[in-house]
């Protein structure tokens, strides 16, 4: 979910809405295909487009169903390069 922090520009929210497979030893684009809503069309194909300059908030959570001790790192991408690790 995102939102521009001023409160004037677009925003949206989307999901996942169903299972996707991620493969081991490799980054793996979750393919955010779900939107609740998005109030000036800037997303679309995983990937938010905003119009409006500004500062925007991400929020970002995984799920994931099996338990191991398998490392997981999640990363946010901006203009094509990794932003943010978590």
């Amino acid at each position: 979910m995102g939102t521009n922090v001023v409160g004037n520009g677009p925003a949206f929210s989307a999901y996942l809405g169903s299972t996707q497979s991620i493969g081991s030893a490799t980054w793996t684009k979750m393919q955010i295909n779900t939107e609740e809503f998005d109030t000036n069309s800037n997303f679309a194909s995983s990937r938010f487009t905003p119009t409006v300059a500004g500062y925007y908030q991400i929020n970002t959570g995984v799920a994931f169903g099996w338990a191991s001790s398998t490392r997981t790192i999640l990363a946010i991408y901006k203009n094509g390069s990794q932003y943010k690790i978590g």
